[in-house]
C-alpha cells in the first residue's frame, strides 16, 4: 500500500468504490496510519493505543462493513489506497439528534496525498451517497483542536450545530458537531 509518490497522483482524484469484506486489513491499514498521522502528536502513546485497538479491531471493522446501515469506500489510484469513508445511517449513527441524515463518522486522506482533492471526490461521494438514501443533512463530527479539518469543512458549507464529548483512551476531548443540508446538486 502507498507504494507509489506524490507525484505520480498530480492531476487526478482516484476512483472511490465501495469497500469489500476480504480488504478488512488493508482497511485497518489506512485507518491506523491516518488516525497516527492526525492525532499521535496530540495525545499520549497510551491513549492512541488503548483507542486504536478498540475502533479498528479486525471484528469490529467488519461488523460495520457488514452492516446495513454503515458503509466503507476507498479513495484509490491504480492498486493504491490513498483514504477512505464511513458514512453511517439510521440506528448506525453515532448521534441521533437531527433525523433523515447521513453522518460522515470517517474520512481520512493519507497524508502524502493530502491536498490533491482526494479528500472532496470523498466527500462528494458522501452527497450523493446521502441524496441516493433521502437523507436532509449530511452531518459530521470533528475534533474541536483540528484547525485543518474545521477550516476543509466549513470551505464546504458546513455549519456547527452542538459540540459533543469523545473519549480517546482515558482523556475527554471536545468534538465540534458539524451540518449540511442536502439539495439536489
Amino acid at each position: 500500500m502507498l507504494d507509489l509518490k506524490r507525484t505520480d497522483v498530480v492531476g487526478t482524484t482516484g476512483n472511490v468504490r465501495r469497500v469489500r469484506p476480504d480488504e478488512v486489513p488493508t482497511l485497518r491499514e489506512i485507518s491506523i496510519s491516518t488516525f497516527v498521522d492526525t492525532y499521535a502528536e496530540h495525545n499520549t502513546a497510551e491513549n492512541m493505543a488503548s483507542y486504536i485497538e478498540k475502533a479498528f479491531h479486525d471484528d469490529r471493522l467488519l461488523g460495520e462493513l457488514n452492516s446495513e446501515n454503515s458503509r466503507y469506500y476507498f479513495a484509490e489510484f491504480e492498486e493504491d489506497i490513498l483514504g477512505y469513508l464511513r458514512l453511517n445511517f439510521g440506528t448506525a449513527q453515532t448521534n441521533q439528534s437531527l433525523e433523515n441524515a447521513c453522518e460522515i463518522e470517517r474520512i481520512y486522506v493519507a497524508k502524502n496525498f493530502q491536498g490533491l482533492k482526494i479528500g472532496r471526490t470523498l466527500y462528494e461521494k458522501a452527497i450523493k451517497s446521502a441524496q441516493n438514501a433521502g437523507s436532509e443533512w449530511l452531518w459530521l463530527s470533528v475534533w474541536d483542536q483540528n484547525e485543518k479539518a474545521i477550516g476543509f469543512y466549513e470551505n464546504l458549507g458546513f455549519t456547527v450545530f452542538g459540540r459533543n464529548d469523545f473519549k480517546l483512551g482515558t482523556e475527554e476531548q471536545s468534538d465540534l458537531l458539524m451540518r449540511l443540508p442536502i439539495t439536489v446538486r
